[in-house]
């Protein structure tokens, strides 16, 4: 959105939209022009305050640019607050955990906004546990009897590294945990090996991800409050 806030892409957008209707043969229809009021200059004035008018000017501040302006502040407005926590759960994706093995650093504050959301984890032994899960996670993988998990791996790691930013990581994370069970196969993991009193913090953070919403319905609720 930000990005087609600029005098070239308006530009591109209104050729695009005139050779639209030149190659479908429809009518164009020019912007409408406004008749310029003029004002007396009294005595002694040197100024005239009728500012020259543009029809495309005037479509592009009063209603390109405002329109986007208005779904850029909703949408930062709306998603904005959450940026904390999507990172946070995007640590828990396959990629990151794999990475985690071979890098053990990480922020301070990691996961301090997942503790606002899930009050009963502990930040400090959900730190030490996560760098624990993820230096046995290859080893535990191995031996998953479940066939799919290898293959949910797989394509999320595909996914994801098509993305370079940190921002594109989160969002893409976030949507193969959910199209493909990646956090509800973890807990079925650590059930089955008997893992969640070793790692309960972490056993809680994924629990928690597989209430997280993926329907439809949940997308129509926050974009009906775009409109």
């Amino acid at each position: 959105m930000k990005k087609l806030r600029t005098e070239e892409l308006f530009n591109n957008l209104m050729d695009e939209a005139t050779s639209f209707a030149t190659l479908h043969k429809l009518e164009e229809i020019s912007l409408k022009e406004e008749r310029i009021s003029r004002k007396t200059k009294m005595s002694g004035e040197n100024c005239r305050d009728e500012a020259p008018t543009n029809v495309n000017n005037k479509f592009k501040i009063n209603v390109y640019f405002y329109t986007l302006d208005k779904i850029i502040g909703t949408l930062d407005s709306r998603f904005q607050s959450s940026r904390g926590i999507l990172t946070d759960l995007s640590r828990l994706s396959y990629v990151r955990i794999k990475d985690a093995a071979k890098d053990s650093f990480f922020p301070p504050n990691t996961f301090l906004e997942l503790q606002k959301w899930l009050p009963e984890i502990n930040v400090n032994n959900l730190q030490s546990e996560y760098l624990a899960f993820a230096a046995s996670f290859e080893s535990l993988e191995v031996g998953v009897t479940n066939p799919e998990i290898s293959k949910i791996s797989a394509q999320q790691s595909n996914n994801i590294n098509e993305n370079d930013s940190e921002s594109e990581d989160v969002e893409v994370s976030n949507k193969n945990d959910k199209q493909f069970g990646f956090a509800s196969q973890m807990v079925q993991m650590m059930c089955g090996y008997g893992l969640m009193a070793l790692f309960p913090n972490i056993y809680l953070a994924f629990k928690a991800m597989c209430t997280i919403p993926a329907s439809s319905a949940s997308a129509e609720r926050v974009f009906s409050k775009v409109r």
